[in-house]
């Protein structure tokens, strides 16, 4: 092979494993991944085909039994392996930023900043995907959004950092892989009836949308006829779906937060995200540390009017739940009561309940 057209070969690597991350047809993944990888020499072929592995969580390379013989791995030596990578990712003089986040909590803006203005890289930590888009692409969606400790570690090894965006619960076994693998987390969430009605309209819209490989089922689990129905039906079903998760998730963090399990940096939307940036940037940089947010390069990401995860906090103001049937907002205020004895759920209740 000519070094020119090597050089091309070798270039094509990277986009390569982005096209199999977001390829859910696994029929067509694995023919195109193993043809990609005959086109490499022998020698190389293997590290071609760890680099397909890690793209996608279901390609293997086609080999012949004697070849998966020769590479198999004895557990002692996976233990060993695995115990390396996990003091090289827990000893790693990096950032690590886990979101825990309510939906359409404005969460968008914290990471665009800790992206843009300190520089780490979006990482997916509930499944071992490049990104949490091709999560989604290979139909994830609906998966419960538990931190996976390969994952942790995978991303713990890349030198540079992370942020990740989760709506993820909290729990003393999670708090311990956090607090073992150096992620600091920031928790946001908003008033729940505000919630409902931006879900629903996120709902309507992927309906209206909806062209993927899944049914629409496994993008939100709604009934199919969903859309077709009246705006009282649909407010019900989306409350009911979420709003017990929604409580869960404010009481697990606060809970263990309260226990000393986990030290997060809370905040809300409409009183952090719709309240004054430039303490917001002071609170961000003050959490994550000086030396890796500078509050200067933070609060202009906020200012940006490119930035559009700041834009859209303008289209999705404080109180817009308000007019939710009676029956929502009943249901919504039980579940919250629930629970009252047990932590302080004010941020829960939000403008439109208040």
């Amino acid at each position: 092979m000519h070094a020119h057209a090597a050089n091309d070969l070798e270039g094509q690597i990277r986009p390569m494993m982005t096209w199999m991350s977001r390829n859910p047809d696994g029929r067509e993944m694995l023919d195109v991944g193993n043809a990609f990888i005959l086109r490499f020499p022998p020698q190389r072929a293997l590290a071609v085909a760890t680099a397909m592995s890690l793209a996608n969580p279901f390609f293997l390379p086609k080999v012949p039994d004697q070849a998966a013989n020769d590479l198999a791995v004895p557990l002692e030596d996976f233990a060993e392996i695995v115990m390396r990578a996990k003091l090289t990712a827990k000893k790693a003089k990096q950032s690590n930023v886990l979101i825990a986040a309510a939906p359409f909590s404005g969460a968008d803006l914290i990471q665009s900043a800790l992206v843009r203005a300190a520089g780490l890289p979006e990482a997916c930590l509930h499944s071992t995907t490049l990104d949490g888009p091709a999560a989604t692409a290979q139909g994830g969606s609906l998966r419960e959004q538990e931190v996976d400790e390969l994952a942790l570690i995978q991303n713990g090894l890349n030198m540079h950092g992370y942020t990740a965006l989760h709506a993820v619960r909290c729990t003393p076994y999670m708090s311990r892989l956090l607090s073992t693998y150096g992620v600091r987390p920031i928790v946001a969430s908003r008033g729940i009836a505000d919630t409902i009605v931006s879900l629903e309209a996120a709902a309507l819209a992927g309906r209206a949308g909806q062209d993927g490989l899944y049914p629409a089922y496994f993008a939100d689990g709604l009934p199919g006829n969903f859309h077709t129905l009246g705006r009282e039906e649909r407010l019900t079903l989306i409350a009911h779906r979420w709003t017990p998760w929604l409580v869960q998730f404010f009481v697990s963090w606060r809970i263990c937060a309260r226990e000393g399990l986990a030290q997060p940096l809370f905040l809300t939307y409409e009183e952090d995200m719709l309240g004054d940036l430039d303490l917001l940037a002071a609170r961000i940089a003050d959490f994550v540390g000086y030396d890796v947010a500078d509050i200067e390069k933070v609060a202009r990401v906020f200012a940006d009017p490119d930035n559009a995860a700041a834009r859209s906090l303008k289209t999705d103001p404080a109180g817009r739940g308000a007019d939710l049937p009676a029956t929502v907002a009943a249901f919504i205020q039980a579940s919250i009561d629930d629970y009252r004895d047990d932590v302080d759920l004010t941020p829960l209740v939000g403008a439109a309940l208040a």
